[in-house]
């Protein structure tokens, strides 16, 4: 509750309040106060919401014709990374493979492309076509030799 004595609001209003009844004073204070509370909580529920929102867009995850390309590029991306390092793919393909994939686990901590958010699947995508690990790459060309 405010108290009349202290100057409340602008000059302006301060002037009103002067000349205005107490109990309208007293009802305007109020409904301020009220107008004050009722802005926190609505921020509060708007950054409540914002939240949930992305808590639910990570929990969809991809459909399985997604996934699926995921794992097609990861496999075009083992054979190109082969042909381009002279490496036989039947030989060193499941080798690259499974690089790919501990980096794309590692990345986007998720155990399979299945658990894949849907938001990310583009950028798992880009991800996946442009991987290379020039150390792996080496280790795996030494093995050759």
């Amino acid at each position: 509750m405010h108290d009349n004595n202290v100057p409340y609001g602008t000059p302006g209003t301060q002037a009103m309040a002067a000349n205005a009844k107490p109990g309208i004073v007293d009802t305007a204070t109020q409904m301020n106060d009220a107008l004050v509370k009722m802005t926190g909580l609505l921020l509060a529920l708007e950054k409540r919401l914002a939240m949930l929102e992305k808590a639910s867009m990570l929990r969809v995850t991809i459909s399985s014709a997604q996934a699926r390309a995921v794992q097609k590029a990861v496999v075009d991306r083992a054979k190109s990374l082969c042909d381009d390092n002279e490496l036989a793919y039947e030989q060193f393909g499941a080798y690259v493979r499974g690089a790919i994939w501990r980096a794309f686990r590692a990345e986007y901590a998720v155990p399979t492309a299945y658990d894949l958010p849907e938001v990310q699947y583009a950028s798992a995508l880009e991800t996946v076509r442009c991987w290379h690990s020039f150390a792996f790459m080496r280790k795996l060309r030494r093995a050759v030799r």
